[in-house]
C-alpha cells in the first residue's frame, strides 16, 4: 500500500445520492435523497434525462439536505428540456434548506415550488 492510502473506498455519487423514479397518474415522480453537488449532479441529470419527453416530472426533494449551483443547473436545464417537449418539471416537495436556496436564487416560482408542500 502506498503512503497516505486507506483501505476505505471513496464515496461514489450513488453512495451519497439516491434517486428513485415512479410513474403515476399525475406524471412521473422523481424522489431524491442525499446531497446534490458537483460530485452527484450528473447522477441526478442522468435520471431526469431518462424520463420521456413531454412527461410531467414531479420532484420530491424533501430528502435533500444540500444542493449547490450544480444541482440548480440540472433542475433548470431539466425544466427547459421538458417544457420544450410539451411536459413540465415541478418541485412538489423540498427540504427547508432547498426551499430557502430556491427562494434566494429566484427560481422557486420557475420550478413550481408551492410553499404549502414544503417538508419541515
Amino acid at each position: 500500500m502506498s503512503e497516505g492510502s486507506t483501505d476505505e473506498p471513496e464515496d461514489t455519487p450513488d453512495d451519497v445520492l439516491d434517486v428513485e423514479t415512479s410513474a403515476g397518474s399525475e406524471g412521473t415522480t422523481v424522489t431524491v435523497r442525499g446531497e446534490v453537488d458537483a460530485h452527484t449532479a450528473d447522477t441526478l441529470r442522468h435520471h431526469l434525462e431518462g424520463v420521456g419527453a413531454g412527461t410531467v416530472v414531479r420532484l420530491d426533494l424533501s430528502g435533500v439536505g444540500f444542493m449547490d449551483s450544480s444541482g440548480l443547473r440540472v433542475l433548470i436545464a431539466a425544466k427547459r428540456r421538458s417544457v420544450e417537449g410539451g411536459g413540465d418539471v415541478k418541485v412538489v416537495a423540498a427540504s427547508r434548506p432547498l426551499t430557502r436556496l430556491f427562494e434566494i436564487a429566484g427560481v422557486a416560482d420557475h420550478l413550481g415550488l408551492d410553499a404549502r408542500d414544503d417538508a419541515s
